[in-house]
């Protein structure tokens, strides 16, 4: 995405998509309605939450279940 932007491109900062850490997204037409938004909301939405629990990120805990019999065993 780095260079120059295309031969008559004007920026225009409105009306622009604004973020809240909660899922929220609202689109804003001018700088007054950002403001009236207030501090808590951002120009890039929150990054996704890691889990700090290994044992919830093991694999055996994400792969997706077995559907029908069980595998019949073998002696």
């Amino acid at each position: 995405m780095a260079g120059k932007p295309p031969a008559g491109y004007v920026f225009r900062p409105y009306p622009k998509c604004k973020y809240h850490a909660d899922g929220r997204v609202v689109i804003v037409q001018n700088a007054g309605e950002e403001l009236a938004l207030g501090p808590t909301w951002a120009d890039r939405p929150s990054p996704p939450e890691v889990s700090a629990d290994p044992v919830l990120e093991s694999p055996e805990n994400t792969a997706p279940k077995r559907r029908g019999r069980p595998p019949k065993e073998r002696p």
